[in-house]
């Protein structure tokens, strides 16, 4: 990753920006995002406090980038289950 090449963290950094941000930033209401960051939380995928995120299962993350431009897919799918996700996508 890029931080890493920094000597960074590659799995944990700070956002930038607030939730508010984040959402009218991608068009979208500030529930969204929060349920969104909730549901991959609960899933174990990244850790958040406050403006601190840790990626905690970067495959899982990939998996969930299937669904950039339908989150509300995010949140029903079982994101342990690749082959449902492709399914859903297809």
């Amino acid at each position: 990753m890029r931080f890493e090449k920094r000597g960074l963290s590659g799995n944990v950094f700070d956002l930038s920006m607030t939730r508010v941000d984040i959402a009218n930033y991608l068009g979208m209401a500030i529930e969204t995002v929060s349920r969104l960051l909730t549901h991959l939380q609960n899933e174990h995928i990244i850790e958040v406090e406050k403006r601190r995120v840790r990626i905690m299962n970067l495959g899982k993350l990939k998996q969930c980038l299937l669904y950039e431009n339908e989150p509300h897919i995010l949140l029903t799918a079982k994101v342990r289950q690749p082959n449902n996700i492709q399914a859903k996508v297809a």
